[in-house]
């Protein structure tokens, strides 16, 4: 990602001098020669910064000025700013210092010394973000995993749990609003190798490894992008498989209870069919979008051995569509007396069918829907 630093000086050679240092470093400078003009780009772009480097004897406005009208917009005001200027006088370091500066160095600057210089204020400034955005960390030998997937839900997070673990590979379950998006299991060197319900199932068997619970998105941070190792997966954490309608792990782990009793399943599967983490995972993952639609306009496909529900608005309904529709209720009723739901795995995900008279709610997920959201959506009917 681009770490952008602003630079305001007016001296052409500086400015030319400072954008080379900061190019050839990996840095994203974005010069001005005066502070007005600066001033309006913050304003009129809001790019996101990590530094500030300002002058302080400039025309129009002085670098203290333009100081004092970064500090009163928001995206700014804890921005960190070095001045490098070419006046030597105790009152403006003094007055710099005062103002919030976090530097203030003399011209001519040898380029290796103030180089150093921006790697540690950057360095500070990913900390202090990484700090402000974190809701949780610490050890996985601490902490379930059923416990952090209720954190996130609890804080409706909008951002990612990452988990490292010892033999370096990365867990990753991004969030919307404490909806999961997207659950990815990463080699040593930083590759996709499991998705969805399978890169679950290997991270819930972890029981070693640090995990960290941040608000926005992980790009947003140097830090939480899979590093680089072996490539084999830890012996602890075998990739599960699908199978029929239900989720069989591989090498079946059953983690200490550490939450409620979790009742049936959504899809109707016994409890031994499935890891306790799985089972607490469904309370936690609601659907990804939900629709309301009249039975009538259903459409049943099976393909390959699954049956898949869909609702394609300017599809044309099949015969016999309202008649299999009828088994689909008798199915309800028999397997889903109370819930009223039904859950079919496919090639997509997990399709949820909930009866409410004679409206169906569709709600497609990546993993079965929980009896928690299943709760909260017949509450508003």
């Amino acid at each position: 990602m681009e770490e952008n630093i602003l630079i305001v000086d007016d001296e052409p050679q500086v400015l030319k001098t400072l954008r080379t240092l900061l190019l050839r470093n990996g840095f994203h400078p974005l010069c001005f020669s005066d502070g007005p003009r600066a001033l309006e780009y913050l304003t009129t772009h809001s790019p996101p910064l990590v530094l500030m480097i300002l002058d302080v004897l400039m025309p129009e406005m002085d670098g203290f000025a333009f100081f004092e009208a970064v500090k009163k917009l928001k995206a700014y005001r804890h921005c960190s700013v070095l001045f490098l200027s070419g006046v030597e006088q105790e009152e403006h370091i003094v007055q710099a210092l005062e103002m919030g500066a976090i530097d203030y160095l003399v011209k001519p600057v040898n380029p290796n010394i103030l180089l150093s210089k921006i790697r540690v204020l950057v360095r500070r400034h990913w900390e202090t973000v990484a700090l402000v955005n974190t809701v949780m960390e610490g050890d996985m030998a601490d902490m379930a995993i059923e416990e952090l997937l209720k954190r996130c839900d609890e804080e409706k997070l909008t951002g990612f749990l990452k988990i490292d673990h010892p033999n370096r590979h990365t867990g990753m379950i991004t969030f919307d609003r404490g909806l999961p998006e997207e659950i990815v299991l990463y080699s040593p060197e930083g590759k996709r190798i499991l998705s969805d319900t399978e890169a679950f199932e290997v991270m819930s068997r972890w029981r070693r490894g640090h995990f960290v619970i941040r608000r926005g998105a992980a790009t947003e941070y140097p830090d939480t992008s899979p590093g680089a190792s072996r490539a084999s997966l830890p012996s602890d954490t075998q990739p599960v498989s699908a199978n029929g309608h239900t989720l069989a792990p591989a090498k079946p782990h059953v983690a200490p209870k550490r939450q409620g009793g979790s009742g049936a399943l959504p899809d109707g599967s016994p409890d031994s069919e499935t890891s306790h983490a799985l089972r607490e995972f469904y309370r936690f993952v609601a659907g990804r979008f939900l629709e309301r639609v009249p039975v009538e306009e259903f459409m049943v496909v099976s393909t390959t051995g699954e049956i898949e529900y869909r609702y394609p608005p300017q599809t044309t309904i099949p015969a016999g569509t309202k008649q299999r529709l009828r088994s689909v209720t008798a199915v309800l009723n028999r397997r889903h007396r109370e819930e009223r739901i039904i859950t079919l795995q496919t090639s997509r995900g997990y399709y949820s069918i909930i009866r409410h008279l004679d409206i169906y709610l569709v709600v497609h997920s990546r993993l079965p829907l929980p009896k928690s959201r299943i709760e909260e959506i017949l509450d508003t009917l």
